[in-house]
C-alpha cells in the first residue's frame, strides 16, 4: 500500500511546525564568537540555497566556499595560546569579552541542522525534489 501523499504533506508540516515552536521559544545561544556566527550564516544560506534548489549552481558554490576560506583563515590567525599563567589570565579576560553571547536571537544550530533533513527527506525519500519548507524559518 502507498502512502497518501496528503498524508505526508501533512506529517511535514506538523514537522516543520514543531521544529519552528521548539527553536524559537529557546534562549539565545552561548559561546557565540565571531567565526561561529558566520559559519551559521553560511551554513543557513547554503540550506536555503538547497531549500529552492536540489544542488547548488558553480558560482553559489564557489561563493560559500570564499566564505568559508576566509573564516577559516580568520580562525587560524588566532594567537598561540601563551605559556605563562599571567598571560593566559589576561588572555581569558580578552577572550571572554570578544565571545559574549549573541543577543540577536537568531536560530540554533541544531534547529538549522534539524531543517536540513527535513528538507532532504521531503526531496529525496518522501515527496519529490521541488518540495521545499517556508524559507522565512531560515
Amino acid at each position: 500500500m502507498i502512502i497518501n501523499e496528503d498524508f505526508i504533506k501533512i506529517c511535514f508540516s506538523r514537522c516543520e511546525l514543531r521544529l519552528r515552536h521548539i527553536y524559537e521559544n529557546q534562549a539565545p545561544e552561548i559561546f557565540e564568537n565571531n567565526s561561529y556566527q558566520r559559519c551559521k550564516e553560511v551554513l543557513t544560506k547554503t540550506i536555503r540555497s538547497f531549500n529552492e534548489s536540489n544542488y547548488l549552481d558553480k558560482n553559489r558554490a564557489s561563493l560559500f566556499m570564499r566564505w568559508c576560506d576566509i573564516i577559516s583563515s580568520d580562525c587560524s590567525n588566532s594567537p598561540d595560546y601563551p605559556d605563562d599563567i599571567d598571560s593566559l589570565s589576561d588572555a581569558m579576560r580578552v577572550a571572554s569579552i570578544s565571545e559574549q553571547p549573541n543577543t540577536r536571537c537568531g536560530i540554533h544550530i541544531q534547529a538549522i541542522l534539524r531543517f536540513f533533513t527535513l528538507i532532504y527527506e521531503m526531496k529525496f525519500i518522501f515527496m519529490g525534489t521541488n518540495s521545499k519548507i517556508d524559507d522565512q524559518v531560515l
